[in-house]
Order: C-alpha cells, then structure tokens, then sequence
C-alpha cells in the first residue's frame, strides 16, 4: 500500500521510471529534455518522505487538524484529508517541531533525517511514504550523445541504468538501517501506518 507520489521499494522506483507501460523517463525526455538539447542517461531519485510527527498517526481521522509542514503533492494530499497545511523552510521544520509550532512535517530520506536527529521533536512515522521525490540526473549533451558509437551508447546506458538501481538500492539499504536503528534505542516511539478499511 501507497499513497500518491510514494514509492515502497527499489521496484516501484524502477517500474515508475522505466516500465513500458508507464516509462516516466522517456516521458521526460520526449517533452522537457529533447527541446533543450539534453539526453538523461539515468535518474536518482531523492525520495522516500515519511509524516513524521509528535503523536501516532493511526487512522485517516488522526490527520484532522494536524498542523503539517509539507510542499507539493503531499500539501493537497494531507489538506484535503484535514490536515492544517504550514508553510515553512526546510531548516525551520525542526526548531519549529520542537517549539509546538508544527505537529508533523513530511522530510526524507530517513537516513538523512536520522542524521539531524529528527526523531527529537517528531518521534513517530507514519508509513507508507507520501512524496513527490526529487530527481538529480546524470546529463549529457544530445549532441554529443548523437555522436557516439552505438556500442559506446550501449556501454553508457547500461552503465547508468545500473547505477540507477545501484544508488535506489543503497538508498533503501541506508534508510532500513537508520530506522533499525532508531526503533532499538526508543528514539522512535512508534511505527504506524492506515489501516486497509483507510
């Protein structure tokens, strides 16, 4: 189970950019990136936001009236299920959350967030993610791509796609194990996600 813009693993990401089907990339590529002259040889997404928050978020109802900072996707998502939507700098979330300005916020990866300690003013997650992920990509010249040998082109493609899964991979590896982590030293309180009726 997922909310909009999330993604649960190294395959939801992978099917997102990449499937037939859906194929967000080469969406990118044939309506932003080919009129600037640019070729995307793979995406890393920077991804994975959870609600954090200073209670358990238990059920859609427990969302009603909490006052989140948040941007994009998740901003209409939360206020159209109640929530009080704050608008605040990414450095403000935590002095703001450890003031009682804020009840939750949505920040990610939670690596990082492990890394700033954001357990102290919002010790509880609620699962599954909600984001609209960022995308750093590896970029090069369409013109100078074009001018490439095919089995050169192949090299780099593969490459980058590899790396792609590579770097998704990492990025899951690094955040089960800060959650791990945080869960053992009680540094997160609890674990909470919407039930299937939700």
């Amino acid at each position: 189970m997922n909310l909009p813009g999330g993604m649960r693993n190294v395959q939801d990401v992978e099917w997102f950019f990449y499937n037939e089907d859906f194929a967000f990339l080469k969406w990118q590529q044939e309506n932003i990136f080919d009129a600037e002259g640019v070729k995307i040889l793979a995406p890393y997404p920077q991804g994975g936001w959870y609600i954090w928050s200073n209670k358990p978020v238990r059920t859609i109802e427990d969302l009603e009236g909490m006052k989140i900072r948040t941007p994009g996707t998740p901003a209409h998502v939360l206020a159209s299920l109640g929530s009080k939507i704050v608008e605040l700098a990414g450095a403000e979330v935590y002095a703001a959350g450890m003031q009682g300005v804020i009840d939750g916020c949505t920040r990610g990866p939670i690596s990082e967030m492990h890394g700033i300690n954001m357990f102290e003013p919002f010790p509880y997650i609620f699962q599954p993610r909600i984001n609209d992920f960022n995308v750093v990509r590896l970029l090069t010249s369409t013109k100078l791509w074009n001018e490439l040998p095919d089995d050169i082109k192949l090299v780099l493609s593969e490459g980058a796609y590899g790396s792609f899964l590579k770097y998704c991979d990492m990025q899951e590896y690094k955040d089960r194990t800060a959650l791990a982590s945080m869960l053992e030293l009680g540094q997160i309180k609890e674990l909470t996600t919407l039930p299937p009726e939700d």
